[in-house]
């Protein structure tokens, strides 16, 4: 079997397994909130993390952990519990078809709240630039131009 069709398989049962853990994870989250609250339900699902995660702590050791900004990974960390309590919360209020739909259109809120953050970092002239503007698209440079001017006046 060619290699890149092997690739491309793999990442297609990859995907579908994960499409399945959703499902389980959401299916499990909303008939345990008939019992328990967000919190509880979220803390656990930490907690069976942690402990299924624990193996590979101790295989990689301690550098694997390490970082040189925490503060982003502790706001990282908060930031993924709100969310995952706030959508524990809307399982437990709303039939979880409806929750499944509104989690559809996360890519568009994504699309749409990016451009105002790319466009500021890429169009910004004070803005700390990590790539070379020369190698992205004349349009969107423009576009981003454009946005930046009428913005900012």
């Amino acid at each position: 079997m060619d290699y890149r069709l092997r690739a491309y398989l793999f990442g297609v049962i990859w995907f579908v397994l994960s499409l399945f853990s959703s499902v389980a994870n959401d299916t499990i989250s909303k008939y345990l909130s008939l019992h328990l609250q967000s919190f509880e339900i979220i803390f656990f699902r930490f907690l069976f993390t942690t402990i299924t995660l624990v193996p590979f702590m101790f295989y990689y050791g301690i550098e694997a952990f390490k970082t040189s900004q925490i503060s982003i990974q502790i706001t990282r960390g908060a930031l993924l519990f709100c969310g995952m309590v706030l959508w524990t919360y809307g399982l437990s209020i709303f039939p979880i078809v409806t929750a499944t739909i509104i989690s559809f259109s996360i890519p568009l809120f994504v699309i749409l709240l990016a451009i105002p953050f790319i466009c500021y970092t890429s169009c910004n002239p004070f803005a700390k630039r990590k790539y070379n503007l020369a190698k992205m698209d004349s349009n969107y440079y423009w576009f981003c131009w454009y946005y930046y001017y009428y913005q900012s006046s």
